[in-house]
């Protein structure tokens, strides 16, 4: 993902681009790309920090986990630079899946039921819901300790993983429904390349993406593919749109995760947004009239992103196959 944005942006020839990298990640040899290795997390945020300060923009690749996303985007805000995405308030609420659920409350937006676990998780715990329902974190990314429930025995496996592996308190429940999952995403761009100063009128253009279809091995995101059709296309945009709107200070890539369920009464249901590039770019950038990062910094027109009709298959290993 992170080869992707960068190849977009070099490919537009508008901007050069620099990058971390953790040093035992290796990336392909783009021309132009200037690479900074890093050994530690401490090396990294000194070297983000530097490199922030030196560019026009900064574009942030990271998970919500434990914040990291949020405090990236609070030192590019107080410090007076630009970011490429969402403010951090409307970051927040997008990233603290609690906040998020309130959001949706508060408008009427259809979205799973969902529990703020207040006290301790023990082996005796009571729960407010049956089985099976999904345990995770509030501030979470993907699957990580994201589990389904469904007998005290599965709570008990739960409970000895936050020994075993890095634990990311508080948790949220949730029942577990099942249902196709499917994505959509938007870029909102900016017409300058500048810190936003609170004054200067600022036109924003919005790209919508197709619809995504999204595979799962049990809770692990596999990958995608788009265009997808479902029946349910209108309803998902118009959810979207709603949120776009109402939730102020959105910039850059947004991704909208929805669960379908047919024989609800509300087959509709939004499950979270991604405040930042998430893996669907690779089947976008497969099918864009030109490079989406490039457009997402900068569009060279006015005009929205086209789309190829072509379908596309990609996986969370960067590779991408042509269906059709």
């Amino acid at each position: 993902m992170l080869e992707a944005v960068c190849e977009d942006l070099l490919r537009s020839g508008r901007y050069d681009v620099c990058t971390t990298r953790d040093q035992r990640v290796s990336l392909s040899d783009l021309s132009g790309l200037d690479v900074f290795d890093v050994s530690s997390s401490e090396q990294e945020w000194e070297m983000f920090q530097k490199l922030a300060g030196d560019c026009e923009g900064t574009l942030i690749i990271s998970p919500e986990l434990e914040g990291i996303l949020c405090n990236r985007i609070e030192w590019l805000q107080k410090n007076g630079l630009n970011r490429l995405m969402s403010s951090l308030e409307a970051a927040r609420i997008c990233a603290d899946k609690w906040q998020f659920y309130q959001f949706c409350l508060k408008r009427g937006i259809a979205t799973p039921q969902t529990y703020q676990w207040q006290n301790d998780l023990t082996e005796d715990s009571e729960f407010p819901l049956p089985f099976p329902f999904i345990v995770k974190p509030q501030w979470g990314a993907g699957s990580t300790m994201t589990a389904i429930i469904e007998s005290r025995k599965n709570w008990t496996d739960f409970l000895s993983r936050r020994t075993t592996e890095h634990d990311f308190p508080p948790y949220l429940l949730q029942p577990f429904l099942s249902g196709e999952q499917v994505s959509i995403a938007c870029l909102i761009s900016s017409d300058r390349l500048s810190p936003d100063d609170g004054k200067s009128p600022d036109r924003k253009r919005i790209t919508w993406c197709p619809l995504t279809k999204q595979f799962f091995d049990g809770l692990e995101y596999r990958g995608g593919v788009v265009p997808y059709e479902c029946g349910y296309e209108r309803e998902i945009r118009k959810i979207a749109e709603q949120i776009v709107k109402e939730l102020t200070g959105l910039r850059g890539y947004i991704g909208f995760d929805f669960l379908l369920l047919p024989d609800s009464d509300r087959p509709v249901q939004i499950l979270e947004i991604n405040p930042r590039v998430s893996t669907s770019y690779l089947g976008y950038r497969a099918l864009a009239s030109e490079p989406p990062a490039a457009w997402l910094v900068q569009p060279e027109s006015g005009s929205p992103l086209q789309w190829s009709s072509t379908q596309v298959q990609f996986d969370t290993c960067g590779n991408v196959r042509f269906l059709r």
